[in-house]
């Protein structure tokens, strides 16, 4: 904006910076200054990224309830932090598991080992091991992979502390469910599919 003319009435006039010319106001087009720009005035996403970012907000909020609830188990609370050391290579995510190194964790509890379907990394030890993953067995596995399972191919060294493992497994029992899309309490899930 140019410098105000001291001779207009109103204020409301200054000079044009390209023409010298005296402008009043709301002839640069709309007179409402241009409001923030942030997520929800994207002119590029539009419709699209505002309902998937209800959808998240929506999906949130219906499960608060459910994790408020594990948030009152210290042993949740503490494996959740220590799961965080293997979320380097896993995901409780299905949709992110083919991203991942090592395979998905969810529905992990009462699968057998190597058996994730289109997870191709399985060690031949590991598919071989006959092992179905009970807390008891992710606890010993956890202990120490290489021992537990020798020849497997997780680079990870292990959970010395009795107290760490049973923690870690208190988290992926909770954490690992996989979701039921018939609960009336289930977080809604948005699918986009590509237009053909």
């Amino acid at each position: 904006m140019g410098p105000r003319d001291p001779a207009s009435p109103s204020g409301s006039e200054h000079m044009s910076s390209n023409s010298g010319r005296r402008c009043g106001a709301g002839q640069h087009g709309s007179a409402k200054p241009p409001g923030p720009v942030g997520i929800w005035r994207l002119p590029r996403f539009g419709d699209a990224l505002r309902a998937v970012a209800w959808c998240l907000v929506l999906g949130a909020t219906l499960a608060a309830p459910a994790r408020a609830a594990d948030e009152d188990d210290p042993a949740y609370v503490r494996g959740r932090m220590l799961f965080n050391q293997c979320r380097a290579c896993h995901t409780l995510n299905p949709r992110q598991a083919s991203l991942m190194k090592g395979p998905g964790l969810t529905g992990i509890i009462g699968r057998r080992a190597g058996s994730l379907a289109g997870y191709t990394g399985y060690s031949e030890a590991m598919v071989k091991s006959g092992i179905a993953w009970t807390p008891e067995a992710i606890e010993q596995y956890i202990a120490s992979p290489a021992t537990a399972i020798p020849g497997n191919n997780m680079a990870f060294i292990g959970l010395p502390k009795l107290e760490d493992r049973q923690a870690v497994v208190a988290y992926l029992i909770k954490a690992t469910v996989p979701p039921d899309p018939a609960a009336s309490d289930a977080p809604a899930v948005l699918t986009l599919k590509k237009a053909n």
